[in-house]
């Protein structure tokens, strides 16, 4: 699996949200296209009913859960990995640290791989001055939304949000 660096300048609020979940998209529609994220995928599925939606995000749900850590990007920069690298660096250690805008592309990608629609949801919470701080995928699965989310605590201690918006993917 290949890697690649791009940088970008990216505004604030809700210009700066909307710039980043744009790049966002382009990485996990990218990465359907690239062979060898789609194998990993598989490989993550292969004892998962393919014919049950349930059942396959459920199991990447998990797999999710086991492989990856959340950790901040640096102080001042907005870091997104393409799923190709995420999965490389995985394969290799056998963990992913970042934050949730990584685990929200990885996420997307790995559903959409196995013939899934996502959506990623962006909140707002009040420390968040206007802008928003969280983002996570959805999935239809059976006509449902199933939520693929790490940060499942939000900020501590503060579980209102201000604003939750939603952005096809």
């Amino acid at each position: 699996m290949t890697s690649r660096v791009e940088t970008y300048t990216i505004g604030y609020q809700d210009r700066g949200t909307a710039q980043t979940l744009k790049v966002m998209t382009r990485l996990v529609n990218d990465s359907l296209l690239d062979p060898n994220v789609r194998e990993y995928v598989k490989g993550i599925v292969k004892y998962a009913n393919p014919r049950n939606n349930v059942e396959l995000a459920q199991t990447i749900n998990d797999w999710l859960a086991e492989h990856f850590m959340f950790l901040r990007d640096p102080s001042g920069i907005e870091l997104l990995h393409t799923p190709a690298y995420t999965l490389g660096q995985i394969q290799k250690i056998g963990y992913f640290q970042a934050d949730c805008d990584d685990f929200a592309i990885l996420a997307a990608s790995m559903v959409k791989a196995v013939g899934m629609p996502a959506t990623f949801v962006v909140l707002e919470f009040p420390q968040g001055r206007g802008e928003f701080g969280h983002v996570y995928t959805i999935a239809k699965v059976n006509q449902k939304w199933y939520p693929f989310d790490r940060n499942v605590q939000y900020p501590p201690g503060d579980v209102s949000i201000i604003r939750k918006s939603y952005w096809d993917i």
